[in-house]
């Protein structure tokens, strides 16, 4: 149980784990309690709640010695249960005068028990009787300074349980409060501040508190300490001349300071002096005072800040104020081919500590159509002595072959100053040097275009190629006139990247170009299609075949152009055949014609070969069955079909052939065979015979054959032996018909 629920709540509700495989084990333990004691509260105080628990669920009771007795539980309002807690009390005792004299002096003890076996609590704890606490010692206010220690007395001499002290803190100007600084060491319980900053000012506060009520006392800790001074120029302690600058001090301190002033070189500046600003104090430790100064040689010195108070003085950092003056402008002592030198005078203040020098070449280079530009930094310390002058500097024109204007500069912050002269420099290195493109590219080389834009005079040039290709693949030209150059580069691989530079060089030094990126081409070779032929079948379908017995990277899984003229009829990519035959077959958008000219190129992604010869494009032999006439209106064979082809004709001609032959069944039937069989039944022989026909003579219905059968109609037709039966005839037999 914790300490800080010990008094009030003795008992903490524990997580449902019921196990029956060992007696109880208690989750509060009422004798664990700090001098076994249960301090009932004082009177018209809070009420009591007194608890045992277990871990699992277990039949727990109370056992009690009531004043050295056996105690009779039942006016304690126990409640007793079959669970993990059991309550002993849990109203206030104040109300029953009984009770409150029964418990005190009492002692108890909780035992729970389980399938398992039972658990009672090490130790009876004890009933006492709980008082208020009181503050016998109260802090008081303290005034310090900065540095010394600080106590801050607080103590209680009554209550039950004994009272807790503990501080607050809140700093001087500030609503945080820092809650629980507890005392350190210190069994008075008093608050110990050694060494006080000015940063632990403010209000402390001294809790004293039990589990029945909490008191409080504060008090208030001053802190004195001595100016700290600071000093600022404004706009920067190094300025030009005639630039005004104010000064400005600042004192921090307790108590606020009371004299101040401002030094120059260790003599303080009247106080009545018309430069100075009124006083200004924006907090009660701060103040600040200023003074406004025209920066020339009369006010250029070192200035401090001071400041007094009742616990000392202080002064700021000493700051020297500078009046800035500019560099003498440099004077040129020589200039050739080679140096340019300048004698430096008077180096500023602040003094210069380089001088620059930059040069630019009064013609435009032959490439770029701009100057050359060199550009050097002299430090001010490398001096020398040129033609019997000292504190002379010199630098060394080494841009390319050229005349030259140049400027020396001498810049100290403030001011800067320059001195112009011309430069007829020697004869030099090259450069620089620009790759302008790459040409006629092809599948082993390329050539590069390049250009000097200087030349480095009349030194003759020499010129190799820096990449992934050795020089011995490169052939150079160069045309000193016009300062442009050429190397066409050879043995290189199909389709791969080369990234190349060109080095210039002459007797006095050499210049490398930009670096260019080129990838090398893969053109297929042209097909060689003497054995190609080209047809066209009735239905309008080209089909090409040849042979492609080309080898060689460039020649493989490519695809083939087929072109009339200048339109391409088919892009298609073919496997070759056994052989290396190639056969393509398609129908061309517009109308063919025998005798048109085709050619065929190959392409290798967007590089596309030479196209072969012409190849004429021939009609198939015709069809028996189809006219060979030309059609002088199409310039095509008539066919017979008015355009319309075999399987057109087909399709149209069988229904209407089925249809007749149906119709024409239909006919037989209703006007011939059924016509006939009513009229036979219907006339009568001229003798008065009956109706001509035979009674049937075998199965099946059929008539068999009779003699002497007279027979007469007008519009009977034997059909079945091809004979026309004329109707005033008559036959004796019927086998002659």
């Amino acid at each position: 149980m914790s300490p800080g629920t010990a008094f009030l709540v003795v008992s903490l509700f524990g997580a449902v784990n019921v196990i029956f495989s060992a007696p109880p084990e208690f989750v509060d333990d009422p004798s664990s309690m700090t001098d076994s004691r249960v301090y009932l509260p004082p009177s018209g105080h809070s009420s009591l709640l007194v608890v045992c628990s277990t871990k699992e669920k277990a039949n727990i009771t109370w056992l009690a010695v009531l004043s050295g007795n056996p105690a009779d539980l039942s006016p304690l309002n126990i409640t007793q249960t079959t669970d993990k807690k059991s309550v002993l009390f849990e109203k206030d005792p104040a109300s029953s005068v009984l009770v409150r004299g029964t418990l005190v002096g009492s002692s108890f003890t909780c035992k729970a028990e389980n399938d398992a076996g039972e658990t009672t609590t090490t130790n009876p704890f004890e009933f006492r009787l709980g008082s208020l606490p009181t503050i016998s010692e109260a802090p008081s206010n303290v005034t310090e300074q900065e540095g010394n220690d600080v106590t801050l007395n607080c103590s209680s001499a009554l209550g039950a349980p004994s009272p807790r002290i503990f501080w607050s803190f809140m700093a001087k100007g500030s609503n945080v409060i820092e809650e629980n600084r507890q005392p350190s060491n210190n069994p008075q319980n008093n608050l110990l501040l050694p060494k006080i900053q000015r940063s632990a000012a403010g209000t402390y506060t001294c809790f004293v508190e039990n589990q029945f009520q909490t008191l409080s006392a504060k008090a208030v800790v001053i802190v004195t300490y001595k100016p700290t001074v600071t000093i600022n120029f404004s706009p920067s302690s190094q300025v030009k001349e005639k630039t005004k600058v104010t000064v400005t001090c600042r004192s921090d301190s307790f108590p606020l300071a009371t004299v101040h002033s401002l030094t120059k070189n260790g003599v303080p500046i009247p106080e009545n002096s018309p430069t100075k600003s009124p006083s200004n104090t924006p907090t009660e430790t701060i103040i600040e005072w200023s003074y406004d100064i025209i920066a020339s040689n009369e006010t250029e010195g070192t200035y401090q800040c001071t400041a007094n108070n009742t616990v000392g003085g202080g002064k700021s950092s000493e700051q020297e104020l500078i009046v800035l003056l500019p560099p003498e402008a440099p004077t040129v002592v020589s200039s050739d081919a080679f140096d340019v030198c300048w004698s430096a005078g008077f180096l500023g203040r602040p003094p210069i500590s380089n001088f620059s020098v930059s040069c630019t070449s009064k013609v435009n280079g032959e490439c770029s159509k701009k100057p050359a530009e060199f550009n050097s930094e002299v430090p001010a310390t490398n001096f020398t002595t040129v033609n019997n002058i000292t504190g002379v500097l010199c630098t060394n024109v080494s841009g390319p072959s050229a005349d030259y204007t140049c400027t020396i500069s001498a810049n100290n912050g403030a001011f800067n100053v320059n001195t112009a002269t011309d430069v007829s420099t020697r004869p030099g290195k090259p450069g620089p040097v620009q790759i302008s493109e790459a040409t006629n590219v092809i599948n082993t080389g390329f050539t590069l275009s390049w250009c000097v834009d200087f030349s480095g005079g009349t030194n003759p040039l020499t010129s190799s190629i820096i990449g992934g290709v050795s020089d011995d693949k490169a052939t150079h030209s160069y045309d000193a006139q016009t300062q442009q150059g050429s190397t066409v580069v050879t043995g290189l691989e199909p389709n791969t990247e080369y990234k190349l530079q060109i080095r210039v060089t002459n007797s006095l030094g050499e210049a490398v170009s930009n670096e260019l990126t080129q990838r090398t081409t893969c053109v297929p070779d042209a097909l060689n299609v003497t054995d190609a032929t080209a047809m066209i079948d009735n239905q309008e379908m080209v089909t090409i075949t040849f042979t492609d017995a080309r080898t060689g990277p460039c020649n493989l899984n490519n695809e083939y152009v087929i072109r009339n003229g200048d339109n391409i009829w088919e892009t298609v990519r073919k496997e070759r055949g056994q052989d290396n035959i190639v056969t393509i077959t398609f129908k061309p958008v517009p109308d063919v014609l025998s005798d048109t000219e085709l050619t065929i190129a190959t392409r290798n992604g967007n590089v596309e070969s030479q196209q072969s010869a012409a190849v004429s494009l021939q009609q198939l032999p015709q069809e028996p069955t189809k006219s060979s006439v030309v059609d002088p209106t199409t310039n095509k064979p008539d066919n017979g079909d008015d355009g319309l082809s075999t399987g057109v004709i087909v399709a149209i001609i069988v229904p209407i052939l089925l249809v007749a032959f149906f119709l024409l069944g239909i006919f037989i039937y209703l006007f011939i065979y059924r016509g006939r069989k009513l009229e036979a039944g219907s006339e009568k022989d001229e003798t008065g015979a009956p109706p001509i026909y035979a009674e049937p003579s075998i199965p099946g219905g059929f008539p068999g054959p009779e003699k002497n059968v007279q027979m007469k109609s007008s519009r009977i037709y034997e059909m079945s032996k091809g004979v026309h039966m004329h109707p005033n005839k008559t036959y004796e037999d019927s086998s002659k018909l």
